[in-house]
C-alpha cells in the first residue's frame, strides 16, 4: 500500500491530469483498487467544488447603509480591542482597510474568518449570528473601497537600509535580524502606510 503523500500526489495528478494520471495509477505496485481509486478521486473532486462554491458566495447585505452601520457597531465592541477603532490595526490584529487578505479576500472566506477564527493566532472564532457577520463584512469592504493607493518605493533598497542602518540589530524580518524588538515581517499586514511612515520619520529624527 503507498504511503499518504503518494495517494495526494496521485489524486493530485488525476485531477489535473486525468490521462497521465490514470497511466500512473496502473502502474504494478500502486496497489490501488478501483474502489480506493474512485474514492480519492471523489473527495479531491468535492474539495475542489467545495472551494469554487465558495468562491461564488457573495454577501446579501454589501453595500446596504444600514448593514454597515450595524457592522460598525459591532466592530466597534467586539473587534476594536485588537484591530483598532478604525479597522487600521492594533497592538495585536492586522489592518483590515488596506484589501490585502491573508486567510482569503472574497466574501465568504472572510465570513469564515470571523466565524471560525484563525487556528495558531490570537483571532478566535465568534458567536455572531449569520446576519451580524455579513454586516461585518459589508463594513469591513467599505472601509478598504478605493482608499488606498499603492505604495511607491524600492522594496531591494528598504531591505539595504533596514539592515544597513541597524534596524536589524534589534528587529527580524523573514528570519533574519535580532531578537531584541518586535518581529516585522508581517507588519505591512498589521499595520496602516500613515502609521508605519510616521513611526520611520519619529525615530529619525531622535
Amino acid at each position: 500500500m503507498p504511503s499518504v503523500r503518494l495517494m495526494a500526489q496521485l489524486m493530485r495528478r488525476v485531477v489535473q491530469e486525468p490521462g497521465r494520471g490514470w497511466q500512473l495509477l496502473r502502474r504494478p505496485g500502486t496497489f490501488l483498487s478501483v474502489g480506493l481509486v474512485c474514492t480519492l478521486i471523489g473527495i479531491a473532486l468535492a474539495g475542489i467544488t467545495a472551494s469554487a462554491q465558495e468562491k461564488e458566495i457573495k454577501n446579501p447585505l454589501a453595500e446596504e447603509a444600514a448593514a454597515i452601520q450595524e457592522g460598525s457597531s459591532l466592530f466597534r465592541a467586539n473587534c476594536a480591542l485588537c484591530h483598532g477603532l478604525k479597522a487600521r490595526g492594533g497592538g495585536r490584529g492586522p489592518d483590515l482597510t488596506s484589501g490585502l487578505w491573508n486567510h482569503g479576500a472574497s466574501d465568504a472566506a472572510i465570513f469564515r474568518t470571523i466565524s471560525q477564527g484563525v487556528p495558531g493566532t490570537e483571532m478566535p472564532g465568534s458567536q455572531f449570528e449569520d446576519g451580524e457577520i455579513w454586516a461585518l463584512v459589508a463594513y469591513l469592504r467599505s472601509t478598504s473601497a478605493g482608499t488606498h493607493a499603492p505604495v511607491a518605493g524600492d522594496g531591494a533598497k528598504g531591505e539595504r537600509i533596514f539592515h544597513d542602518q541597524a534596524c536589524a540589530h534589534c528587529h527580524m524580518v523573514k528570519g533574519r535580524g535580532g531578537r531584541l524588538g518586535p518581529e516585522l515581517t508581517r507588519v505591512g499586514a498589521a499595520r496602516a502606510v500613515a502609521y508605519l511612515r510616521s513611526r520611520y520619520a519619529n525615530r529619525t529624527k531622535s
